[in-house]
C-alpha cells in the first residue's frame, strides 16, 4: 500500500509530538507540588486540595 506525502508528514508529526510528551511526562513525573509546598506529609491537605481542583465553585 503506498503512503502519500501527506501520511508521511502527519506520522512524523505525530511521532515528534510523543517525544514531547515523553519529555513533559519525565519533568513532570519529578515535580511534586505537596513536596514544594511542604505538606507532603499531611493527607488531609492533599484532600481539599484536590477537591478544590476538582470543583473549585462547591469547595467549602
Amino acid at each position: 500500500m503506498a503512503k502519500s506525502k501527506q501520511d508521511l508528514e502527519h506520522l512524523e508529526n505525530f511521532m515528534m509530538e510523543i517525544e514531547l510528551l515523553d519529555q513533559i511526562e519525565t519533568k513532570l513525573s519529578v515535580f511534586n507540588v505537596f513536596e514544594t509546598l511542604d505538606i507532603y506529609h499531611t493527607e488531609i491537605r492533599h484532600s481539599n486540595v484536590l477537591a478544590w481542583l476538582l470543583k473549585p465553585q462547591g469547595f467549602d
